[in-house]
């Protein structure tokens, strides 16, 4: 199953609602970014349901367990998380596998080549669900291919986002950091006065 839904438009709610059933069993959550994992597991655990995150040779058991994507895939090291999660299965326990942000896998596995082992989970015997907000129709066959999901079911939504614009600035050879510097002030002037926020992008928090 492919969920493509929006920001904000539920996509948690289909790893946290099953959570909070009788005999919820375990649902497994790979996450691609640290960040993510620690946001994720604290936000779930704020929630009152059982979450922890799986650690190389973690054997506890919780209603949501939160894996890396860099450790999900993995069949080679000892103390696997695909060992874990057939342990699970093994004791009747294991219910799905979510990945989030899995339009990562065809957009970022070249230089992260961890992401393209997501694929070693369908050897599980288990529902897998992938969620994104990202995922645009002309990239669901390569998914499909590095998933090895060639009948997958999509849900989709509408990701449009009308208040959202996008501008593109030219700048001299050399310019990069003081066109950027103006385009900032200008968002100042225009947007920050009135309450609202901006992202700032760069290759390094110095630069940020």
């Amino acid at each position: 199953l492919v969920v493509v839904l929006p920001t904000g438009g539920g996509k948690s709610l289909l790893f946290t609602a099953p959570a909070c059933m009788d005999d919820a069993g375990v649902t497994v959550v790979v996450v691609p970014f640290r960040a993510l994992i620690q946001d994720l597991v604290s936000r779930v655990q704020r929630r009152g349901i059982d979450c922890i995150e799986w650690r190389r040779g973690e054997s506890s058991l919780a209603a949501v367990v939160v894996v890396s994507a860099d450790a999900a895939g993995d069949i080679t090291s000892k103390g696997n998380f695909l060992g874990y999660a057939n342990m699970l299965c093994s004791k009747g326990l294991l219910r799905r596998v979510v990945v989030d942000e899995c339009h990562l896998i065809v957009t970022s596995s070249d230089w992260r080549p961890k992401l393209a082992l997501l694929k070693n989970l369908r050897l599980l015997p288990c529902p897998i669900v992938l969620l994104t907000a990202t995922l645009p129709p002309v990239q669901e066959g390569k998914l499909a291919a590095s998933m090895l999901l060639p009948c997958a079911t999509y849900i989709r939504a509408s990701t449009v986002r009308p208040d959202t614009r996008y501008y593109v600035s030219w700048c001299e050879r050399g310019k990069a950091q003081e066109t950027a510097l103006a385009m900032c002030r200008r968002q100042q002037q225009l947007l920050l006065k009135r309450g609202r926020k901006g992202v700032v992008y760069c290759r390094s928090k110095l630069q940020c």
